[in-house]
């Protein structure tokens, strides 16, 4: 239980970098989140830590359930 909430923060402070990244590199992208910078830059903050832990669980509880299958 405590690596599975050790991933967890991880995948948030993670976050920040994934920011940043998609932010700098990709400002093409941003465009499409928003009608102005502001509101990208809002998208992007959200969905740079919810999609990853979205992800996670996913993939955590499958193999839960596989687990509890065997």
């Amino acid at each position: 239980m405590h690596k599975e909430w050790m991933l967890r923060s991880y995948l948030v402070a993670f976050a920040f970098v994934t920011f940043r990244v998609t932010t700098d590199l990709l400002p093409g992208a941003t465009k499409h989140l928003g009608s102005n910078l502001d509101d990208a830059n809002t998208s992007v903050s959200w969905l740079s830590w919810v999609v990853p832990l979205a992800i996670y669980e996913v993939i955590l509880q499958v193999r839960k359930l596989r687990a509890n299958a065997a």
